[in-house]
Formats: structure tokens, sequence, C-alpha cells
């Protein structure tokens, strides 16, 4: 009589090992498609727009801040000595009231970028004369980086605790990384009223 054995059972590894000739086929194939389509930071869409342009002066003929530009200080703390207005997205701010014992205030800071790889971040906030001064940086992706091509929300948020605030300044400077120097800053946007 012959006895019965059940056939070996696979264990949980061995059933979901990746086969090297099937990582070497994703690679090659992701190579391909990156050759075919292009890399180049150049690269148009189908409807002509530039994918991922450095953002503009007013005129449309210079970046924000050239190269070397040392964005010193002025009285008033860190204002553009260049007289450029800001140049960037559109800034948001939002004075927010806690329902709190006691009421407790922020400030909101909001901006939509049309490419993703952007950081938006809180510098420093000083009070002058009555009015809430928020220094924001903006930092994009560098040239060489690739990005998705889609609508990206920042947000940055400064909170006050029991002191009120009646207006905010945001003062921003636009940077790109792996692009040296220091920017000024510039007001980008003003709400509220002393």
């Amino acid at each position: 009589m012959r006895a019965y054995r059940d056939p070996p059972i696979a264990s949980f590894e061995e059933e979901h090992v990746i086969h090297p000739s099937y990582i070497l086929a994703v690679c090659a194939t992701a190579l391909v498609s990156l050759v075919l389509n292009g890399c180049s930071k150049d690269e148009s869409t189908s409807n002509g727009a530039t994918l991922s342009p450095p953002p503009q002066s007013g005129d449309g003929s210079a970046p924000v801040s050239p190269p070397g530009d040392s964005g010193a200080a002025l009285p008033r703390g860190d204002r553009a000595g260049d007289d450029e207005p800001y140049a960037g997205p559109e800034f948001t701010i939002d004075i927010l009231v806690m329902e709190s014992f006691p009421e407790q205030y922020a400030a909101l800071f909001k901006v939509t970028t049309n490419t993703g790889g952007w950081n938006l971040s809180l510098d420093r906030t000083a009070w002058e004369d009555g009015t809430l001064r928020a220094f924001l940086t903006l930092e994009g992706p560098g040239p060489d980086e690739l990005v998705t091509q889609a609508l990206e929300d920042h947000e940055a948020r400064f909170a006050a605790g029991t002191k009120k605030i009646g207006k905010v300044e945001a003062l921003v400077r636009i940077t790109r990384r792996s692009e040296g120097g220091v920017q000024p800053y510039r007001l980008a946007a003003t709400t509220g009223s002393n």
C-alpha cells in the first residue's frame, strides 16, 4: 500500500517573489518611454503651453529676482530696494478668530501654484505699528526637476494667541531649488485694517 503525501506548500515569500527579468522589463519600458516622449525642460504640452516656467517680472522679460541680488533690508525691514512689484502666484490672507475663552487669533496665508514641487514656509513675523508682517518663502522646483502639471494648494499659519490681529501684510520671496542667491521679500498681499 502506498502512502499519500500532500504536495509541498510554497511559503508566502516564495509565492510573492518578483522575478528579476520582470524588474528589468519595467525599467526598460520606462526608459524607452522617456526617450520617445522626451524629457527636456523646454518641453511643451499639446496645447502649446510651456511646462513649469520660471516666474517673470511684471513685463515678462526677466526673472523675479536675478541671481546675485542682495535683497538688502531697508528701514521698514526687508522691502525690495529695486521697487519691482511681487510677480508670483496670488496670495490670500484669512484672519481667524478661534471661539475660545479668551479669544485667540491666527493668520492663514494661502497660495495656489500651477505645478507640483513648490513649498511654502513662514520664515518669521514682526509686529510693526499694529500690523502683523509675515515673511514667507515660496520655493519652486529646480529647472531640471520633473513635476506634476496640476494646481497645488499651500498654506502657512501664524498663531498670535490672544493678541488681536487687525492688519496683515504678506511679504514673499520666490526662490528656486538649485539656484543660488538671496531673494528680496516683496509685498504679495494685505488684508484688514488697524
